[in-house]
C-alpha cells in the first residue's frame, strides 16, 4: 500500500515537470516550425546571426540557429504557440526577446513575434539588423601614393573624422585612432577621410570602419600642373608645314598625367607636366616624334613649382635620310657620254650630282617623303641633251649607311643640243 503511493506520487511529479507540451505530444498534435532571412540595414544577406526563439506560454521552450552565408534560418520541432525570437551578431544592434522593453527596441520598431501552427512551417518578415557604433571604433591605416611615380608621399596631412595626423608618414602610411560615430538611427554613420599635401590637389572619401579591426584606406594623389615651354627646328628636307605635327611626350609617364604638342607654325611647343614640390624635384625626359624623323631626346628637364619653364635653345628634328642610288639609259639604250651637263637632281632639295658611266648616288635624302628626281644626259652620237625624271619615296632599312635603289631612268630623244668647247 505505502509503496503503490509513492509511486502515484512519482508519476504525477514526473506529469508536473513534463507540463502541457507533454500533454501536447501525448494528445497526438504536431509540431511546426519558423524560418526566415536576417539582413543588414543596407539590404544585404547577414551570415553568422544567432537566432534563439522563446516560446511565450508556458512552460518556456528555447530553440536556436545561426544564419547561413544567405541569411536564411530555421528553427524547427516547435511545439504549437505563440514565440519571440532574438537575432545576435557582433557588430550590430541585438534583437532580443524581452517584450516591451524600450531600451532593446530595434529598426523593426517591435519584438519579432511568430505563431507556430501545427505541422506548419511560419515564415517571419525579413529581419533587417543595424549596425552597432560601439563596436566599429578602431584603427584606421591611410596609405598615400604619387598617382604619377607611384612613390609614397610622406608629408601629407590625414583627418579621419575627428582624429588626425600629420607628417612625416613612414613609407606614406599613416596610423589614426578613430572613434565610432553613430548615425541618427544609433547605426555606424560612415566617416570623412581628407588627405592633403604641398604640390597635389586635396582628396576626400568616405570611409566605414571595421568593426574593432583595422580599416585600410589607400589614396593615389593627383599632383598640381606645371609648364614646361620651347621651341623644335625642323631639320634639311622636312617641309616646314610638317611642323605642327611634331608629338612632344614625357618618357614613362601616363599621358593622362603629362602631353604637350606644338602649338604655332613657329615651332613652338608647351608641355603639361606635374609640378615639383618645396620636397619633391620632378625632373623628366622629353621625347620629339615626327614619322620620318629622328627621335629627339631631352633629358632631366626639371618641372618647376608653378608656372612655366622654358628650355633653352631649340630643339633638333632631324630626318631620316638615306642614299639614292640610280643609273640612266639614253632614248637609242645608250649610256650618256658622261660629259659636265649630265647630272641628277633632286627638284625639292635643290641637290644636283654628277653621272659617272651612267650612274649616280645622291646622299642625305629624307625618307617617307616624295621627291621628283630629275636627269639630264648627253647623248654621244646626236650630241644632243636627253631629259628624264621620276618620282619617288625613299625607306630605310635600318642599316647604318641605307642605299634606296631607283628603278632604271630612260631619257627622252629631244631636248637640246650640246655644243662642247673647243
Amino acid at each position: 500500500m505505502a509503496r503503490a503511493f509513492r509511486m502515484g506520487v512519482l508519476v504525477f511529479l514526473v506529469w508536473s515537470l513534463a507540463g502541457a507540451p507533454a500533454a501536447l505530444a501525448g494528445s497526438g498534435v504536431s509540431n511546426g516550425a519558423i524560418q526566415g532571412v536576417a539582413y543588414a540595414s543596407g539590404g544585404e544577406p547577414l551570415g553568422g546571426v544567432s537566432v534563439v526563439a522563446v516560446r511565450e506560454e508556458a512552460p518556456p521552450i528555447i530553440r536556436s540557429a545561426v544564419t547561413d552565408e544567405m541569411g536564411n534560418f530555421f528553427l524547427g520541432d516547435l511545439y504549437v504557440g505563440t514565440y519571440t525570437l532574438g537575432f545576435s551578431k557582433y557588430g550590430f544592434r541585438t534583437i532580443t526577446t524581452q517584450q516591451g522593453d524600450p531600451q532593446n527596441r530595434t529598426a523593426l520598431g517591435s519584438q519579432v513575434r511568430a505563431f507556430v501552427e501545427p505541422g506548419r512551417v511560419s515564415t517571419v518578415g525579413s529581419v533587417r539588423l543595424v549596425p552597432d557604433a560601439a563596436a566599429f571604433g578602431g584603427t584606421v591605416t591611410v596609405q598615400v601614393a604619387d598617382s604619377v611615380t607611384g612613390e609614397p608621399v610622406e608629408d601629407a596631412s590625414v583627418i579621419v573624422g575627428p582624429s588626425a595626423a600629420n607628417g612625416p608618414g613612414p613609407g606614406g602610411r599613416y596610423v589614426l585612432q578613430v572613434p565610432p560615430t553613430a548615425d541618427p538611427n544609433g547605426g555606424l554613420a560612415p566617416v570623412r577621410a581628407i588627405v592633403q599635401a604641398d604640390g597635389f590637389a586635396a582628396q576626400e572619401s568616405l570611409v566605414t570602419l571595421a568593426p574593432n579591426s583595422n580599416t585600410n584606406v589607400f589614396f593615389r594623389l593627383q599632383p598640381a600642373k606645371a609648364l614646361l615651354t620651347g621651341q623644335v627646328r625642323l631639320g634639311f628636307g622636312i617641309p616646314l608645314e610638317e611642323i605642327t605635327q611634331v608629338r612632344v611626350l614625357v618618357a614613362n609617364v601616363d599621358p593622362n598625367q603629362a602631353s604637350g604638342r606644338v602649338v604655332d607654325t613657329s615651332g613652338n611647343f608647351e608641355v603639361s607636366v606635374p609640378a615639383s614640390t618645396s620636397t619633391r624635384v620632378r625632373n623628366f625626359t622629353l621625347l620629339f616624334v615626327l614619322n620620318g624623323a629622328r627621335v629627339a631626346t631631352v633629358a632631366n628637364v626639371i618641372a618647376p613649382r608653378a608656372g612655366a619653364r622654358t628650355l633653352p635653345g631649340p630643339v633638333p628634328i632631324d630626318p631620316v635620310t638615306t642614299t639614292l642610288a640610280g643609273q640612266v639609259v639614253l632614248s637609242d639604250g645608250t649610256l650618256p657620254s658622261g660629259l659636265g651637263f649630265d647630272q641628277a637632281v633632286v627638284l625639292e632639295l635643290g641637290r644636283a650630282f654628277p653621272l659617272l658611266n651612267g650612274t649616280f648616288q645622291i646622299p642625305g635624302v629624307p625618307v617617307g617623303r616624295t621627291f621628283n628626281i630629275q636627269v639630264q644626259a648627253t647623248n654621244p652620237f646626236t650630241r644632243r641633251v636627253e631629259l628624264g625624271q621620276l618620282q619617288v619615296t625613299a625607306v630605310s632599312d635600318g642599316s647604318p649607311n641605307p642605299v634606296f635603289q631607283l628603278p632604271l631612268i630612260v631619257t627622252r630623244a629631244g631636248g637640246f643640243s650640246f655644243v662642247p668647247p673647243f
